[in-house]
């Protein structure tokens, strides 16, 4: 349901089911039909979809050191209100966790 976008090494953003679901259901991808195929939508760069505002609702993305303390994780998921976290390293993607990793996590300690 996340995918991070990573150029050059680099994360240059997150994108979402959502924002895909908002680029076709908005009609934006629609504006790149040059064939009238919806190749010419689909095959265009995701940067189309990260750059436009319109789409992309959610909040800045939350980066965090691989030696972040799981309570200091999820204390700032709370502070952002946000279910996603990537791990990264002078901006060099490691991971990402999600609130169900983190749920899953926990079962596993408890039981």
């Amino acid at each position: 349901r996340r995918l991070p976008v990573v150029e050059n090494g680099k994360i240059s953003g997150l994108i979402t089911s959502r924002e895909v679901i908002r680029y076709f259901g908005t009609g934006e991808a629609f504006r790149f039909l040059e064939t009238g195929n919806i190749k010419d939508a689909i095959n265009k760069p995701l940067r189309i979809i990260l750059e436009n505002q319109e789409i992309m609702k959610h909040r800045p993305v939350l980066m965090l050191p691989p030696k972040t303390k799981i309570s200091q994780l999820v204390e700032k998921m709370l502070e952002e209100k946000t279910g996603v976290a990537l791990i990264v390293r002078k901006k060099t993607l490691l991971g990402i966790i999600t609130e169900r990793d983190l749920i899953k996590f926990l079962h596993e300690r408890l039981i």
